[in-house]
């Protein structure tokens, strides 16, 4: 095994799934580390490795984090790359989950390492989680699209009411795993999760729309009931801020009015929000919703 990773225990697991979520571009309203790390702490599952960061980060992109109080640094943070198990009682197969940072540099090689250690411990199925700002209303149902590897994949995703992506252009680590599984006849499958533009912090909302899904898929039971109170908390504070901004209101009815059905959606890059993303109306509402965010979902 690369010395890229430091394996405490290689555990024993019985026709394992992989669900994989990453910080940085595809993390729009924290979808993907926010509801693999829940499903983490849901399941208490146990890690076992890590991939060092640094081959892969390049720091004026991806910088350290700090906690300075006080006039005294206490704490400085550098991107994870962590592996957790679960041995899932009731079903055939049991879970491993990554948490990590999409990486800046060596694409190929965070691939092959992160592949080859799924291939080493028996990984029969890859889910990557991941999210991206749309226009799209609060109040309205949250949507996912998703992509396959293989028919059936597709097929459950279809069922599930996840519409099937179709985009061309600038694309993110998890379609480069997904691809790279291809190639290795890894069946593999990402859902992404659509967050309105205007709410640019953790939306429990669409980890819940996620997570049911990503439970389906894998054979992981999940109690998203916490996520869909915490959704509904969102969501009343937004409709409060809406109450003194007419253009975001007005917004939003717009989008309520243009609501598409679920279906195969154009992808935008996360933090591109749209036309209103740069007026002080958004910016407002920003501020607002993390002057009144519980610590618990920062």
């Amino acid at each position: 095994m690369t010395d890229l990773l430091r394996i405490a225990e290689l555990p024993e697991l019985r026709d394992p799934h992989l669900v994989i979520g990453l910080a940085g571009w595809t993390n729009a309203a924290d979808v993907s580390t926010g509801s693999v790390t829940y499903l983490k702490d849901q399941l208490k599952a146990r890690k076992f490795a890590d991939m060092d960061h640094e081959p892969f980060t390049k720091y004026t992109s991806s910088r350290p984090t700090a906690a300075i109080e006080n006039g005294r640094v206490r704490s400085l943070a550098y991107p994870k790359n962590d592996f957790y198990y679960w041995s899932n009682p009731d079903k055939p197969h049991d879970l491993v989950l990554f948490i990590g940072t999409e990486p800046d540099l060596a694409w190929p090689t965070f691939t092959k390492t992160l592949l080859d250690l799924a291939v080493q411990l028996g990984v029969s199925r890859i889910c990557a989680v991941g999210g991206y700002y749309d226009s799209v209303a609060h109040t309205g149902d949250v949507l996912c699209s998703g992509t396959a590897t293989d028919e059936a994949i597709r097929q459950q995703l279809e069922q599930m009411g996840v519409g099937l992506s179709t985009y061309f252009g600038p694309t993110g680590m998890l379609t480069a795993l997904l691809w790279e599984a291809q190639q290795r006849k890894i069946p593999a499958v990402s859902i992404w999760g659509r967050a309105p533009h205007y709410i640019q912090v953790a939306n429990p909302n669409v980890w819940h729309q996620v997570l049911w899904r990503v439970g389906h898929l894998c054979n992981v039971p999940v109690d998203t009931m916490p996520l869909m109170r915490r959704g509904q908390e969102l969501n009343q504070r937004v409709s409060e801020s809406l109450k003194d901004n007419p253009q975001l209101r007005e917004h939003v009815a717009q989008l309520e009015a243009n609501a598409p059905a679920p279906g195969p959606p154009m992808p935008q890059t996360p933090g591109a929000a749209g036309p209103l993303e740069k007026d002080d109306v958004l910016r407002s509402v920003e501020e607002f919703l993390r002057g009144n965010q519980d610590p618990s979902e920062r």
